[in-house]
């Protein structure tokens, strides 16, 4: 049997009040929500299926009767039973040929932007570069956002060594990071112990930005890299997740960037974006600008496109923007990993939208 629970962490009021502590308090009820979904073998007895159901104050309509085995997470150290083909075959991580040439990575940023793929590239770069930025004599601050952090991150070491070496170190916290909540608060607390700026969740927003930024002394004058990513500062799901990342000295993006964290440390409330896209600053706005651009383009005969890759797509604005789109002929490719509201394939409103989910080795 497997009885799962309503893990939904329930704040009547984000704005008032502590939020931190609030959440902290719903984690305690965590183990005693409202009972959501009961699987049970179905050749159970019916005399023990009504006991339990009566012990677990379970509807009628949380019975869901299946094999003997739930714990389907297991299958992910299941052993092989002796069979090679049902693996996948080794697929070794890439080295970065303009990273690997230069002794320090900074140095290999500061030749040109380096882009990396995950998870064919390998992640290491990411962690070189914070910790060599912990332990550089020319670095001054260290500024990072954390969604999902490792079980034993080397992300967080890196922020504490940096601190416990004299840098400024500021780690944003998102601790509404679902089912992380505990871990990215556990790990919180232990950067507050060793001195470093965290700052926590916002009332009614969750920061699901991924940037580092790293202030250094060069030639006299305080320069600034920056790291953007889609992906979590996280090195065991970096190994299975597909992202890109980019590293970047360009003044125009990394500016920016300080201005994201001056925002995510309540300096400013307002900021006009030129270059990056933030969401609620002007991500909406320049995506339907984009959009329209596509538009016009089919309108005057020219090639239209669009490829979007996205966790979900449930926003109506943006939909419908789409369908705009597709019906003025704008070839529209869209790559989903969750849930989709928009529906492709609809003559006169969706005809000119492909929608697929990839199911493979890596999400």
């Amino acid at each position: 049997i497997k009885l799962t629970r309503d893990a939904e962490l329930y704040i009547d009021d984000e704005f008032t009040g502590n939020l931190l502590a609030k959440i902290k308090k719903g984690l305690s009820k965590r183990d005693t929500g409202v009972p959501s979904r009961f699987l049970f073998d179905k050749n159970i007895s019916l005399h023990f299926l009504k006991f339990l159901r009566e012990s677990l104050s379970l509807e009628k309509e949380d019975l869901i009767p299946g094999g003997k085995y739930h714990n389907f997470s297991d299958f992910f150290s299941f052993p092989n039973p002796g069979k090679n083909s049902l693996e996948f075959p080794l697929m070794p991580q890439l080295k970065h040929s303009g990273i690997e040439k230069h002794k320090n990575i900074f140095d290999a940023i500061r030749e040109k932007d380096r882009a990396l793929f995950f998870p064919y590239h390998k992640y290491n770069y990411v962690i070189e570069f914070l910790n060599r930025a912990a332990n550089d004599p020319a670095v001054v601050s260290i500024k990072v956002t954390q969604y999902r952090v490792a079980k034993d991150s080397a992300i967080i070491k890196a922020m504490i060594d940096a601190v416990n070496n004299g840098k400024e170190v500021m780690v944003f916290v998102e601790v509404k990071a679902r089912f992380d909540e505990e871990s990215n608060i556990q790990w919180a607390e232990e950067m507050e112990k060793a001195g470093v700026k965290v700052f926590y969740s916002f009332p009614g927003l969750k920061v699901h930005a991924k940037l580092a930024l790293v202030a250094r002394i060069e030639n006299g004058k305080e320069v600034k890299y920056s790291y953007f990513g889609t992906g979590n500062f996280n090195e065991r799901t970096a190994k299975i997740y597909s992202d890109i990342a980019l590293f970047t000295m360009n003044e125009k993006l990394t500016n920016e960037a300080e201005q994201v964290f001056k925002f995510l440390s309540g300096e400013i409330v307002n900021y006009e974006f030129q270059h990056l896209l933030v969401a609620q600053f002007n991500m909406r706005k320049e995506l339907l600008k984009l959009i329209d651009n596509e538009i016009q383009f089919a309108v005057e005969g020219k090639e239209a496109k669009i490829i979007l890759k996205l966790n979900s797509l449930e926003d109506k604005k943006m939909i419908k923007k789409l369908y705009e789109a597709s019906a003025a002929g704008v070839k529209i490719n869209i790559i989903i990993r969750g849930i989709c509201c928009l529906v492709p394939g609809i003559k006169g409103i969706s005809e000119n939208i492909n929608v697929i989910s990839i199911l493979d080795r890596y999400l």
